[in-house]
C-alpha cells in the first residue's frame, strides 16, 4: 500500500534577487512550487511514497515542472497534459524590516483551471493509496477545479482512505463568502483539517476564546478527527516563533515554539502538513508525534530557498531531539 496522493496546481515562482522590488528587477530567480505539491515533496523527502496529480502545458515550462517533481522522488506519471493552455506564474517580492513583501498572481486560464473533471477517474487514480491531501486553493481556481476537488475527496472516502485538507484561504483568488459556500460542504470528507485561527473565523465563522475551544468547535461542528492550527508570532519580517497545536479526541496537543530566522517564508505551512502527515501515517496516527514532526519540518523549511522543504528525516528528528545545529558540519 502506497502512502500519499495529492492534487492541485503547480506554478513557477519568479523572485527578484537581493530583496529588490519587482519594478527594480532585470532578472528573476525561478522556483517551481504549489501548495499541494510542496506537501507531497516534503512528505516524500521524509520517507513516504507520494504521487502528484495535476495538469500541465505540453511545452518546456511543463517539462520543467515535471522534471522538478521527478527529482524529488514524487510519482508524476499520471499527470494530464494540455496542448494549448498555459502554466501559472506568481511573483514574490521579499521584504525586510520595516518593509513587508508582496505577491502577484499571473495564473488566470492556467492548464489546471481549465481541466475537465470527467478526465479524472478518481477511483482508479486513488487505488493503492491510503491518504489523500488537498487544499482550499485548488477549488478557488475555477468551477471545474472545485468540482474535481469535491469528487476526489468523495472518492477517497468511498475507498476507505483518510483525507487531509488545508484551508489555505487566498483573498486574491476569491472572497470569504465564496470560499465559505464552496469549502463548507467539503468538510464532511475531512479527517485532518489544517488551518489557522484566522481562517476558521473568516471562512467558517468559528471564533472562540482560546486555541482549545476554537479547535474543539471546528472538530465538533464538522465531525473532524484531527484539527491542527498553525500560527506564528512575528518578531520582525524575517524572525518568527513558529508554533502549531493539534486537537484530537477531546485533547489539545501542544509543542514548544521554535525560533526561526527566515530565509524564505513561502511553504512553511505546507512543510508542517508534510511532517505531520509523515508521522501520522508512519506512527499509527500518533497525533502528539505528528505535531512534533510537523513543527520541526516547518521550522526547517523557513531556512530553505524556494517553495519546497529540503529537510531530511535525520534533520527533522535531530531538531525534535534538541540537536538543531548552529555550527557548521565537518
Amino acid at each position: 500500500m502506497k502512502d500519499l496522493i495529492s492534487f492541485g496546481e503547480v506554478m513557477i515562482r519568479l523572485s527578484p534577487p537581493g530583496y529588490q522590488r519587482i519594478e527594480q528587477a532585470d532578472s528573476f530567480e525561478a522556483h517551481v512550487g504549489g501548495t499541494e505539491l510542496n506537501v507531497a515533496i516534503g512528505a516524500a523527502r521524509l520517507g513516504l511514497t507520494a504521487e502528484y496529480i495535476t495538469r500541465l502545458p505540453k511545452n518546456s515550462l511543463g517539462y520543467m515542472v515535471r522534471n522538478r517533481i521527478r527529482e524529488q522522488g514524487v510519482d508524476c506519471s499520471r499527470i494530464l497534459w494540455s496542448d494549448s493552455d498555459r502554466l501559472g506564474l506568481y511573483f514574490v517580492e521579499e521584504g525586510s524590516n520595516p518593509r513587508g513583501g508582496d505577491l502577484i498572481y499571473d495564473r488566470a486560464y492556467s492548464a489546471l483551471s481549465r481541466i475537465d473533471p470527467d478526465s479524472l477517474h478518481w477511483p482508479e487514480l486513488l487505488m493503492g493509496y491510503r491518504h489523500f491531501h488537498c487544499t482550499g486553493i485548488t477549488p478557488a481556481l475555477s468551477p471545474d477545479t472545485a468540482q474535481a476537488t469535491r469528487e476526489a475527496m468523495a472518492a477517497a472516502k468511498d475507498a476507505g482512505m483518510t483525507v487531509s485538507f488545508d484551508v489555505n484561504y487566498r483573498a486574491k483568488l476569491w472572497t470569504e463568502d465564496e470560499a465559505r459556500r464552496c469549502l463548507e460542504p467539503l468538510m464532511e470528507y475531512v479527517d485532518i483539517l489544517f488551518s489557522s485561527v484566522g481562517e476558521l473565523r473568516q471562512i467558517f465563522g468559528i471564533e472562540k476564546g482560546n486555541l482549545e475551544e476554537t479547535a474543539s468547535a471546528a472538530a465538533n461542528r464538522y465531525n473532524i478527527g484531527v484539527v491542527a492550527l498553525m500560527r506564528s508570532e512575528k518578531h520582525s519580517v524575517r524572525r518568527i516563533s513558529w508554533r502549531a497545536v493539534a486537537f484530537h479526541a477531546g485533547t489539545l496537543f501542544e509543542d514548544i515554539p521554535i525560533e526561526v530566522e527566515i530565509v524564505d517564508r513561502i511553504g512553511g505551512g505546507d512543510a508542517f502538513a508534510a511532517g505531520f502527515l509523515y508521522a501520522y501515517l508512519r506512527k499509527d496516527q500518533d497525533v502528539a508525534a505528528a505535531l512534533q514532526y510537523g513543527n520541526a519540518t516547518a521550522a526547517l523549511k523557513y531556512t530553505h530557498r524556494g517553495d519546497f522543504s529540503w529537510s531530511t528525516l535525520d534533520e527533522v528528528e535531530g531538531l525534535i531531539e534538541g540537536k538543531g545545529g548552529l555550527a557548521m558540519k565537518r
